[in-house]
C-alpha cells in the first residue's frame, strides 16, 4: 500500500486561496487510485480525513529545495509500502514530516505540488507495473 500525504496552506505566498491547486490532488485518486491525505487544507474535496496510516515516509522535492541527502528520482527504489510526502511547491518545506526513509528530488528547477505527485505516481507504476493499491 502506497498513499500520497500532501502538507499545503489555504492560501499562497500572496494571501490568494489556492482551491484549484490543492483540489488537483484529486486527480490522483480518480486516475491512479491513489489515496491522498491533505493536511493543513480545507479546500481538496477529495481528500481523505482518517488518520494517516503507520507507513515510513518518502519526502519529495525539486532540485531547488536544495535539502541535503536527497536522491534523483531516476535513482530512487520505490519501497513497497510508504507515503509519498509532499510540503510545498519548491523551496517551502518548513519542516520535516516524522518517519522519512529517503528523500528524493525530481530533476526540474520549479514544479507545483501536484505535478510532482503525478510524475512520481507515473514513476512508480512504470518501475512496479499496474497499481498496488
Amino acid at each position: 500500500m502506497f498513499g500520497f500525504w500532501i502538507q499545503s496552506e489555504d492560501v499562497d505566498h500572496l494571501g490568494r486561496q489556492h482551491e484549484d491547486l490543492t483540489d488537483s490532488w484529486g486527480y490522483m485518486t480518480e486516475a491512479f487510485g491513489i489515496p491522498v491525505w491533505v493536511r493543513g487544507s480545507t479546500y481538496m474535496r477529495r481528500a481523505r480525513t482518517d488518520p494517516l496510516p503507520d507507513l515510513p515516509v518518502v519526502m519529495i522535492t525539486s532540485q531547488v529545495a536544495q535539502i541535503p541527502g536527497t536522491v534523483s528520482l531516476a535513482d530512487f527504489t520505490h519501497p513497497d509500502e510508504c507515503l509519498y510526502w509532499f510540503g510545498g511547491s519548491n523551496e517551502n518545506i518548513r519542516e520535516e514530516p516524522p518517519n522519512v526513509i529517503a528523500k528524493v528530488y525530481i530533476p526540474v528547477d520549479e514544479m507545483h505540488s501536484p505535478q510532482a505527485g503525478a510524475i512520481v505516481a507515473w514513476d512508480r507504476l512504470i518501475r512496479h507495473g499496474q497499481s498496488d493499491n
